[in-house]
């Protein structure tokens, strides 16, 4: 009831997302067949001859829709579900699983179901990947972390309140009587400046949880401070008593690209277009303007230092604290900038994947405080402002170190390769000797082979740089690693940086680099087929600082 923009439409859809789930206790949603590609956003595309992706829908709208059903429904307690992984084949492991996962976070879904275990024989080719597949997926031993650091998010981001400025009318009544702009035209153009929205149906206008008061428009524990209206054709006349009220009320109602030309079930809209043009609440924008329209009125909490379309935000109350999480969302380019947020305090970063605690480095500035950040691909960041309370304040709280990159060391000279397949594993067989990295999945090299390669050499340090870091460069996909002897961790998606102060020593140092990818080499489902293949195991540059 959600595909390709039919949750408004009778036949393939109920005709209404919010109606449809309005009587259950969550909102939900489904993410299947690679609907949400990382890079594939910004135009439509094919899934097989006949099957069109609307990715402006599904990257911009899906996930904002969902989680916006449970912040306003009173009995949901701002509880979105999400399905999610199954039907992209076995190209999917556990890097784009992370990156879908932060995609949901970060547009306010808090309760996941993975798909999916199966009890079949393996291939079982209903809708891979299988997380164990009778033992033949080597990512498995990783995918805990992965659950891990999706719970402690999503324990995070609940029971508290989320922190939007603006509210989306909901599309579908428009739909049903003319031409219309589809809700995720303005929500991606304001996504894209880091300014956040709740979707609204206009049956709220009528709810006992609504009201407006001191010029914002309160629905349930959320407050927003504009109603945004995509350009409708037509709209139905209770819709438009209710705006015209909001606008009275002193709420501020930008109308995209137009205002409506007649209404859907009979009057005279005349007297409508007065009324809306006498008010000095309401204003027609164009789309493109949009965003700039919204900065004027002070509607943007958060300030960047320079234009970042790929960075999504969500800001959540919890207790005494201010909670935001930032996503980069590039398939390939990391994000550096700062970011202005309006509250004086301590700023804390937390890790999800190690459960950690540490005091950020930032600027007081005017408004509040200013934080450097720089996130790599795939790489998201949870900052916490306000009092430590009850939700972490358990974990050891440390101070986070600045790293400035310089004396960089490669890591060169002859890297012994072994493999083992997810049923050998952790008993492996010597491959070859290599003096370059390169993909191993290249032909005359391993392109069927999906298992754990094990790179390991041995390199001289004369110690005379305070060397903190190694960096493992490109990693396709899963990195453990360990050097002399002990374990350093496992990263399931960039960054493949590891920290080794306390474990480099002056003189002979031996590493050990284990590189686990999908079973899609070995699996040619039929999912996978028009998937971009990534390369297989280490490519470096293998570098410290």
């Amino acid at each position: 009831m959600e595909d390709n923009n039919v949750h408004a439409r009778l036949g393939w859809g109920t005709g209404h997302f919010f109606r449809s789930l309005w009587g259950q206790d969550m909102s939900g949603i489904d993410v299947v067949l690679q609907q949400i590609v990382p890079g594939y956003d910004m135009y439509n595309y094919k899934f097989g001859p006949e099957r069109e992706r609307f990715a402006d829908f599904y990257h911009y709208g899906l996930a904002k829709m969902g989680s916006s059903l449970g912040h306003i429904d009173p009995k949901k307690k701002g509880r979105t579900l999400c399905e999610m992984f199954g039907a992209y084949g076995w190209y999917e492991g556990l890097k784009l699983m992370k990156w879908l996962t932060d995609h949901m976070l970060v547009r306010g879904v808090n309760y996941f179901t993975p798909h999916a275990f199966t009890t079949k024989n393996h291939p079982d080719p209903d809708c891979p990947p299988h997380f164990y597949a009778e033992g033949y997926n080597a990512q498995f031993r990783y995918f805990k972390i992965l659950m891990e650091y999706t719970n402690r998010i999503a324990n995070l981001f609940s029971d508290g309140i989320h922190i939007a400025s603006a509210a989306v009318l909901y599309h579908a009544e428009a739909e049903w009587s003319g031409e219309c702009m589809f809700f995720q035209e303005p929500v991606k153009k304001m996504m894209q400046h880091q300014i956040d929205c709740d979707i609204l149906p206009s049956d709220i206008f009528g709810h006992s949880s609504a009201k407006i008061q001191s010029r914002a428009l309160y629905v349930n524990n959320e407050k927003y401070k504009c109603l945004i209206i995509p350009y409708a054709e037509a709209l139905p006349r209770y819709i438009m008593d209710a705006i015209i009220e909001a606008a009275k009320k002193g709420l501020k109602v930008l109308f995209v690209n137009g205002l409506p030309s007649r209404i859907s079930d009979g009057g005279d809209i005349n007297a409508y277009i007065n009324k809306l043009n006498s008010s000095v609440e309401c204003q027609v924008v164009d789309i493109e303007r949009l965003v700039e329209v919204l900065r004027k009125n002070q509607y943007q909490e958060i300030v960047l230092e320079s234009e970042q379309p790929y960075l999504r935000f969500y800001h959540y109350q919890k207790e005494s604290m201010d909670i935001f999480m930032f996503f980069n969302e590039h398939p390939y380019n990391a994000i550096d900038t700062s970011i202005d947020i309006p509250i004086d305090s301590e700023v804390y970063v937390y890790n999800a994947f190690e459960n950690k605690l540490l005091k950020k480095t930032f600027k007081k500035t005017e408004r509040g405080v200013r934080i450097p950040a720089r996130l790599e691909c795939y790489e998201s960041i949870i900052l916490v402002l306000g009092e430590v309370s009850t939700s972490i304040k358990s974990l050891e709280i440390g101070n986070e170190k600045s790293i400035i990159k310089k004396d960089e060391l490669e890591i060169r000279g002859e890297w012994k390769i072994s493999i083992a397949t997810a049923k050998e594993y952790p008993s492996f067989r010597y491959w070859k000797t290599n003096f370059d990295l390169d993909s191993l999945s290249k032909p005359h090299f391993l392109p069927q082979f999906s298992g754990t390669f094990r790179y390991e050499i041995e390199f001289n340090w004369d110690g005379a740089s305070n060397v903190q870091i190694l960096d493992l460069g490109y990693v396709y996909e899963i990195a453990e690693v360990w050097i002399n002897n002990q374990h350093l961790g496992v990263r399931i998606c960039p960054p493949y940086k590891f920290n080794i102060t306390n474990w480099l020593l002056k003189g002979k140092n031996k590493l050990c680099i284990d590189v686990t990818n999908t079973l899609v080499k070995e699996q040619h489902d039929r999912f996978s087929i028009l998937a971009m293949q990534e390369p297989s195991g280490l490519m470096g540059p293998v570098v410290m600082y």
